[in-house]
């Protein structure tokens, strides 16, 4: 079960760390964008979750988002739910035009979709990741260990990139003292 540990060591780390980058925020801070071409905090988040939502439920569970089944799309602003608004390849118009939701609509809507993918992981076994295969929509099939990889992956680069703007706007903080992130922690 080292497989699953990890996975989920990693997901409560971001989960932990971007929680603590998000919960102070004003709706200002949230839309602040560094550039005319950059993205707000706001819409990393949510396009975090969104991807996250997809991987999980689309990808692994094959079934639909629960950005439509469970009312997100229209929660968030963005109804009707349209399984394609995920962030991903937006033009710079559509960015630029892109509302930021509420915050604590964001983390809800992010702690909706991180109890989906925990819950997906724990009713699988190790050798259930590493062996179930499943389609990508890009083409090719992958494992659901994988699939958990690229997760992983996604979180990470956006974590950093949402830490990074509030550390633009905020300048340098004492995050250990904040922050239970590494306290929290739990490796092996």
């Amino acid at each position: 079960m080292y497989l699953k540990k990890f996975i989920r060591s990693s997901m409560d780390q971001y989960y932990s760390s971007t929680t603590d980058t998000l919960k102070e925020l004003t709706a200002e801070e949230l839309a602040y964008r560094p550039g005319p071409e950059s993205m707000p905090i706001g819409f990393i988040a949510w396009h975090c979750a969104r991807v996250h939502d997809f991987l999980v439920q689309t990808v692994m569970r094959q079934a639909d988002e629960i950005w439509s089944t469970e009312g997100w799309a229209d929660r968030l602003g963005r109804g009707p739910a349209d399984p394609q608004d995920r962030g991903f390849g937006f033009t710079l118009e559509q960015m630029t035009a892109f509302q930021v939701p509420d915050l604590s609509l964001l983390l809800e809507y992010g702690e909706a979709v991180r109890s989906q993918a925990l819950a997906f992981l724990d009713s699988r076994s190790d050798e259930q990741l590493l062996e179930t295969w499943v389609d990508s929509p890009a083409g090719g099939r992958f494992t659901l260990a994988s699939v958990y990889q690229q997760i992983i992956w996604e979180m990470n680069q956006h974590g950093g990139q949402m830490a990074y703007v509030r550390g633009l706007q905020r300048g340098i903080e004492d995050r250990m003292k904040r922050s239970k992130v590494w306290e929290d922690a739990k490796f092996f």
